[in-house]
This record gives C-alpha cells, structure tokens and sequence, in this order.
C-alpha cells in the first residue's frame, strides 16, 4: 500500500514507531544517542520499554514514521545512519546484535492458558558518554539495512517472475545451495522464506496491535519500536504484486506509480528518473546500435527503458 506519494509500505491505517533520541553522535563505528534532555542526564533511569505508549523520561519526542522504510534502505554510511537517527530514532540494538525487543515475544505459562510478555533485552550503555548514553553498532544498521533491501528485492523479483541471485538472498543468510539456484526454488518456496523473514522482522520489532476508545469511535494502531515501524513497512511493501520494482540505476526497491514495471526493461527510481542518467543510457544504446550496424552485426535484443 502507499499514500500519495507513493512511499514504500505506507498503510492506509495508522501506526506508532518509536522515540528521538535527543541527542546522537557518532563515534567510530558506534553510535551514541540519550533519551534524556541534558539539563536531566543522571536524574533517572531509561524505560526499556521500546513500545510502550508512556512517554520516556521527560517526553522524548516522538519518531516520524512515514518515508520511514525508503531513507532506510537508502542507508549507504555512517553518515546516513546519523541522519535517519534524528528523524525515525534508533534501532535500539542490544548485546546480541539484535533490536532489544527480541526477547518480548509471548511465550506459554505452565497453565498453558496464560500467555505473559518477557522484557525487552538490556541496551548497551555508553563507554564514552556514561550510563544515560546508550550505544548501538552502526554495523548492526547496515546488517539490516542489507536484510531490508534483501527482501524487497526478492519480493520484486519473484511478483515480476524474474530469477533470483545468490547475491538476493545471501543478506538474509540463505545459503544458495540449500535453495537449489534456479532449478528447485518455485514461487511459493521463496514466499514462503521471505514470510519467514518480516514475521521475524515483526518480532524482534515487538509489534502489537492497540485499540483506542474516544466518544466518537474506536480505533487501533500497530505499535513498535523504530525497528517494529520498519517491519510493518516491510510488510505491506513486499506484499504489493504491482508496483514494486528495481531501479536499473541505482538498484534500489521502489514503488513504481501506473503501469506495472516490464521484464527486461529498463525502469527507474524518481531521483533516478530525474538525473542524467536515464538520458545518458539511451544514448550509450544509441552508439551501440549504430556500432553495430555499421559493423553488420545482427541485431540483438536491448533493453528498453520505460
């Protein structure tokens, strides 16, 4: 689903993502951030609660959501994991590399009736700044930022009948052999991992769904972490059998506005299409084609662009 502007896995329904931290700043390959305005750092303890509706201490401001799931896959350096930070929040990875709400699925009591939510996994505290600092690895971020890319492009792939690759399917730590290449992985083979995978996603988000109630009338939102946001954008862009595509520029998932992209033509992203670049490969292919006439060679098949 997307909204008018045809964002990546917009849901027509609303959903909550995290909080901003207030300040961040990187340091090597770490990224330091508090919830904590600086008048009140050592005053109290962080909530570990990365989906809970209570405010964080001294109302931490809340993390856009929309437009969320596009800067993340666009994620190329440290710098752009910076710059995410301050918009969508952090990803609020733990010690296991993992988002600390991992440890939050529901798992069964001894009555096999009652069901109860564990806690959410203990964040890293900042060596640099002390205990109201927490620090996450940005090579956890572009672990994931791989994984969402993975799965987009897989899913593009597979809705426009095209093989997939090794390279597809290694960020989600596929071994390409286990899947057979092209010769044993049908169509609902890899529906079926890639079901896998946004479950997992939405998990280790500690997504959930909330009702509200007012006067007027009820309502319900999916609630997560900043990673949980992400999942639920996943979610509903890997689901869209007609728009999502691979831009032959910068091979970046979008979703592509009218009509559905073709196989073995070219097709780009916005920034793409509003760059040189699409100009430039029509005319490569225009060199091409006069090279080879002049040099009476048969003529092949090219890719188009559309």
């Amino acid at each position: 689903m997307t909204d008018e502007f045809g964002m990546l896995g917009n849901p027509k329904f609303p959903t909550a993502g995290g909080l901003r931290p207030f300040r961040l700043c990187l340091s090597g390959d770490l990224l330091h951030y508090t919830f904590i305005r600086p008048n009140d750092l050592g005053k109290m303890p962080l909530d570990p609660l990365p989906n809970s509706r209570v405010p964080y201490p001294f109302d931490a401001p809340e993390a856009e959501v929309k437009g969320a799931l596009d800067a993340f896959i666009r994620i190329t350096n440290d710098g752009d994991i910076l710059n995410f930070a301050r918009r969508f929040g952090v990803l609020r990875i733990c010690n296991h590399d993992l988002p600390a709400s991992h440890t939050m699925i529901e798992e069964e009591c001894s009555t096999e009736i009652e069901r109860k939510r564990r806690p959410a996994c203990q964040l890293i505290s900042s060596d640099l700044f002390g205990n109201d600092w927490l620090v996450e690895s940005t090579s956890a971020w572009h672990f994931y930022v791989g994984q969402a890319r993975s799965m987009l492009t897989v899913a593009s792939k597979v809705h426009r009948d095209e093989p997939t690759t090794k390279r597809d399917w290694v960020p989600l730590g596929m071994k390409w052999e286990s899947l057979d290449g092209h010769h044993g992985l049908t169509e609902s083979n890899q529906l079926w991992i890639l079901e896998r995978a946004v479950n997992t996603w939405l998990q280790w988000g500690g997504v959930v769904p909330l009702f509200f109630l007012d006067r007027q009338r009820g309502h319900f939102e999916l609630v997560g972490s900043t990673f949980g946001a992400l999942a639920i954008q996943l979610m509903f862009a890997v689901s869209q059998r007609q728009s999502l595509a691979l831009c032959s520029g910068c091979g970046t998932p979008y979703l592509r506005e009218g009509k559905r992209a073709q196989a073995g033509r070219r097709n780009f992203c916005p920034p793409c299409q509003e760059s040189p670049l699409p100009a430039r490969l029509r005319k490569r292919d225009h060199d091409k084609r006069r090279h080879d006439e002049k040099n009476g060679k048969p003529k092949e098949d090219r890719d188009g662009v559309q």
